[in-house]
């Protein structure tokens, strides 16, 4: 079955929530090296009797999983700056200065509707047609 073609406005929303994506990522390679710091710092002990693969005297496989981690953290950390950069560069290019602050509050911030709607002092509903006129003269 094959997918129909992604409007303009799709790809342009897309465009601006790959900054977001790329810090949510980071903070899930983050929690990850902090849980296996934690996991080889803490080891849990299994009194069965019985032998087990792992010995705290072994630091190979912690190691290469650790540096696989941080090598992956640093690279979505600079994809993040890129995007962010890149992003920011083009809603400052947009003329009116409340759809430049509906889009850094959106899609930098990562505040929620409500949220933006508070801040700008305006309705959700008023937000939303706020936000399609700032897609529609937001340019990739």
């Amino acid at each position: 079955m094959d997918k129909a073609p992604m409007s303009e406005t799709d790809l342009k929303k897309m465009y601006l929530r790959k900054y977001l994506f790329y810090v949510r990522r980071e903070e899930e390679l983050l929690s990850r090296i902090n849980e296996l710091r934690i996991d080889k710092s803490c080891p849990s002990v299994v009194n069965d009797g019985m032998p087990h693969k792992s010995s705290p005297g072994d630091l190979s496989g912690y190691a290469a999983a650790m540096d696989s981690l941080v090598q992956e953290a640093r690279d979505i950390q600079k994809k993040a700056a890129d995007a962010k950069r890149d992003t920011l560069k083009r809603i400052l290019k947009l003329q009116d200065k409340e759809e430049r602050t509906l889009l850094r509050l959106k899609y930098i911030q990562g505040l929620e509707w409500g949220q933006i709607a508070m801040s700008l002092g305006y309705r959700r509903t008023k937000i939303f047609d706020m936000h399609k006129s700032a897609i529609e003269h937001f340019k990739i």
